[in-house]
């Protein structure tokens, strides 16, 4: 006897929700504890936690959305279509600019928000969506120049 659950004709991959959802659950409790609990002053626990998902979990949550992209993109990217290509760079740039709006309206309320700057790379990303590889050496050397630049010559960790 075969037994059928409740079967869609959904093309989600549960898996990638679920990594999604542990990875956002470990920025919430990293950002919790740098952010309510001091840094500094969580049980002794709580700090063995963060500091095992500091990074990680938004290292994940980001190629997570690398991930997501891509699939998202498959169809225009294998049909060539220029059209489908459009609208497929299109959809990640709004959503890109939404996570950007959203979380620069959120950071008076939670400073350690992060999501201002997922939807800067989200659209980044959607604007080198279907860029031929040597564009996306260039772009990922100017990157790693920049955001070196950055932690050599900011203040990045001041406020931290």
């Amino acid at each position: 006897m075969t037994v059928t659950l409740n079967q869609t004709s959904s093309t989600r991959i549960e898996g990638l929700d679920l990594a999604r959802a542990i990875a956002l659950l470990g920025m919430i409790v990293v950002h919790f504890d740098l952010v309510v609990a001091g840094g500094g002053t969580s049980p002794e626990w709580l700090a063995t936690l963060t500091g095992a998902l500091q990074g990680r979990a938004a290292a994940t949550f980001v190629v997570l959305a690398g991930i997501g992209g891509s699939l998202g993109s498959r169809r225009a990217r294998e049909s060539g279509d220029p059209a489908l290509r459009r609208r497929s760079r299109v959809a990640l740039l709004k959503r890109g600019l939404f996570l950007m709006a959203v979380g620069c309206l959120f950071l008076p309320v939670w400073p350690a928000d992060i999501l201002h700057s997922y939807g800067l790379w989200l659209s980044c990303g959607a604007l080198l969506l279907f860029a031929p590889a040597g564009v996306l050496v260039v772009a990922t050397l100017a990157s790693i120049a920049g955001g070196s630049a950055f932690l050599l010559t900011g203040h990045f960790f001041d406020h931290w």
